[in-house]
């Protein structure tokens, strides 16, 4: 895989302020703009982590959802290799760019 320039990355990185400037109640600490791999292969695109750690909780992953219109069928939910610790993903898009939502979730493993 190939680094990407910030010319390449351009449609991401506008995409994401532009997200963010219509949506400004989202949060989270760590957003990544470059390749990220999906169900289909790597696409260029914008990763968003929430971590329950840093407070983050599944309202903030539906809210995630909810901006970029991701339906509940859409969300995958997996076991981390970490125990006790579960990976919530879902994917949208946005002006065209892939958008992966994250949630690394202690609260709901335990309650499973």
């Amino acid at each position: 895989m190939t680094v990407q320039t910030v010319r390449e990355q351009g449609p991401a990185i506008r995409a994401l302020s532009r997200l963010l400037s219509e949506h400004p109640d989202l949060i989270s600490h760590d957003f990544e703009v470059g390749r990220i791999i999906t169900s289909r292969g790597a696409a260029l695109g914008i990763a968003v982590s929430l971590h329950e750690a840093m407070g983050h909780t599944r309202a903030d992953l539906d809210a995630w959802r909810a901006a970029l219109a991701i339906p509940a069928h859409e969300v995958i939910s997996r076991r981390a290799v970490t125990p006790g610790l579960e990976v919530i993903d879902a994917y949208g898009s946005y002006a065209g760019v892939t958008v992966l939502i994250r949630l690394f979730d202690a609260a709901h493993a335990k309650a499973v």
